[in-house]
């Protein structure tokens, strides 16, 4: 996702591992090579930067954290290159205000997480990130300590971890509390 006209976007950094620049293709489809220019393996989170202008970037949600019960909806790129060459869309709802073992870091969703999609927001109804997409649950490990398999069940980090990690590297976040609900 962008997060400054400069061309700066953020990623995951499980997303990044190991490479030392990455192709990023943006909203007006333009791609550009990019550089990895800030990492934490310890919060999953990586800057990369195009060197392009750009004119749309994302808001974060600042005040209230996202909440149980919440509406959220997570754009990606999954299976990137054997479907569409586009952006998915899909929507769902917060379940826990906390990861496993009650990680406050993160949320977990209903919307589905596929592979590509891990980087890329999640939002609330009026449009702000409230977190990161991250993974999917791990069923089968799951299943073997639970016996039964988690069914839409996603992680994403939490919008303020986010916001906390661009702001060590002197990265000003668009954020806003007051938005009008979309339609």
């Amino acid at each position: 996702m962008c997060i400054s006209g400069l061309g700066d976007f953020l990623t995951n950094a499980h997303v990044v591992d190991g490479c030392s620049g990455v192709w990023v293709t943006t909203q007006s489809k333009t791609s550009a090579f990019a550089e990895v220019i800030h990492v934490s393996e310890e919060v999953d989170f990586a800057v990369v930067s195009t060197g392009l202008e750009q004119d749309v970037v994302a808001t974060f949600r600042a005040g209230e954290p996202v909440r149980p019960g919440e509406s959220v909806a997570v754009i990606g790129f999954p299976r990137h290159g054997m479907a569409a060459f586009e952006a998915s869309f899909t929507t769902g709802t917060v379940v826990v205000s906390a990861g496993a073992r009650g990680d406050s870091r993160f949320v977990q969703i209903t919307a589905p997480v596929q592979p590509g999609t891990s980087g890329g927001p999640v939002l609330d109804n009026s449009g702000r990130v409230v977190a990161v997409s991250a993974s999917r649950s791990n069923a089968p490990r799951i299943a073997a300590i639970t016996g039964d398999v988690p069914r839409n069940a996603s992680l994403a980090i939490k919008g303020y971890v986010a916001r906390l990690f661009l702001e060590s590297f002197g990265i000003p976040v668009a954020t806003s509390k007051d938005v009008p609900k979309l339609d």
